[in-house]
């Protein structure tokens, strides 16, 4: 436990890199690379933070958490593909594709080890009806395609986060804010998500509003579900 809480403190840098994105990309609506690097700044030190400690801790962990931390690190690059394509809009579909292979090995990381059929049955009853009010405002079928397949994954994503949670015990080692701290951050994911598809196919809000929405809960997302990786 005291391994992770120390890993903690490498999450003020990572605040910090999230304010200078609120300052420098949140507010512009015009696309840059200079604003698409800003805006993974974040996350890239996020990937930074799992590959430290899996160099520091490689000898000490079990194979399922260093299988489990691995996948997460492949699926933080796969994300700052995203983030960096999705600032120019003619590269969504790449941008889109980057966000679901991150989705996928997310669940991968998460596994599924134990099975929560009833929880899994809720969740996706719930996406079925946020989809039969997004969907609605859909441009096209390919679009609604895209949206439906993501929404599969991201809630996949979500159910295979809380099984895991339930199938891990509190322990010394394994403290509450850890088993825990990937429900949060896939629970954030989805609301981010939910708000780009509210706010391209359903109502529209001033930029800087749906944005710092966005980014918001995307960043802190991320950064919960890395620290139940430490």
């Amino acid at each position: 436990m005291e391994n992770k809480n120390r890993h903690l403190s490498e999450f003020y840098p990572f605040v910090g890199l999230v304010l200078i994105s609120f300052v420098f990309h949140v507010p512009y609506e015009i696309p840059s690379v200079t604003i698409a690097i800003i805006k993974c700044l974040p996350i890239l030190w996020l990937l930074l933070i799992l590959l430290h400690v899996r160099l520091l801790h490689s000898k000490q962990e079990t194979p399922e958490k260093l299988q489990e931390r691995r996948i997460l690190i492949i699926s933080l690059i796969f994300s700052l593909i995203g983030d960096f394509t999705l600032v120019w809009k003619d590269y969504f579909i790449p941008g889109a594709l980057s966000f679901a292979m991150a989705q996928v090995l997310m669940v991968c990381a998460f596994g599924f080890r134990h099975i929560n059929w009833t929880i899994g049955m809720v969740l996706y009853t719930l996406a079925a009806l946020g989809l039969s009010v997004i969907l609605r405002g859909a441009p096209n079928m390919a679009m609604q395609a895209v949206v439906l397949f993501y929404t599969l994954l991201l809630v996949t994503m979500l159910w295979r986060s809380i099984d895991r949670a339930l199938a891990l015990q509190v322990t010394a080692e394994t403290p509450r804010w850890y088993v825990w701290a990937p429900v949060v951050g896939s629970v954030l994911f989805v609301i981010s998500d939910s708000a780009i598809g509210i706010f391209l196919f359903v109502v529209t809000v001033p930029h800087i509003v749906s944005q710092s929405i966005i980014i918001a809960t995307y960043y802190t997302a991320q950064a919960f579900i890395v620290c139940g990786s430490l």
